[in-house]
C-alpha cells in the first residue's frame, strides 16, 4: 500500500499504468527496505487489479487511500520510536551492567 499511496499519491490510474511487473518490483524494493524478504504475489496482484474493480464507491477511493497513507506514516513513526526506545533501554541496561542477567530471563 505504501507504494501506491506514496509513489503514486493514491492515483490508482497511475498504478495501473505502471504495469504489474513494475508494481511487483517496486513492492519488492519497499519490502526489502523495511527488512522483509518477499511480498505476497497474491496481494500484489489484488492491488494491481483494484483500479478496475467496480465494487464500492469509486469516488471515495482516493480519500480512503489518503487515510491509508496517514496510517502508514503513523505506523512508520511508531516503529521508529519503538526502535529508539529499545536502544535507550539497552543503553540503560549496559550502564547498570545487568544486560546479561536480563537477557537470560526466558
Amino acid at each position: 500500500m505504501s507504494v501506491i499511496c506514496d509513489r503514486d499519491g493514491g492515483d490508482l490510474a497511475r498504478t495501473r499504468r505502471l504495469g504489474s511487473a513494475r508494481l511487483e518490483q517496486a513492492v519488492r524494493r519497499e519490502i526489502t527496505r523495511r527488512g522483509g524478504q518477499k511480498p505476497s504475489l497474491r496481494i500484489v496482484g489484488n492491488l494491481f487489479a483494484a483500479p478496475d474493480d467496480p465494487a464500492g464507491v469509486i469516488a471515495h477511493r482516493r480519500g480512503a487511500l489518503d487515510r491509508v497513507r496517514l496510517l502508514l506514516a503513523d505506523w512508520a513513526e511508531n516503529q521508529r520510536r519503538l526502535t529508539d526506545t529499545e536502544a535507550r533501554m539497552i543503553n540503560v541496561l549496559n550502564e547498570l551492567r545487568v544486560t546479561e542477567l536480563v537477557t537470560s530471563i526466558t
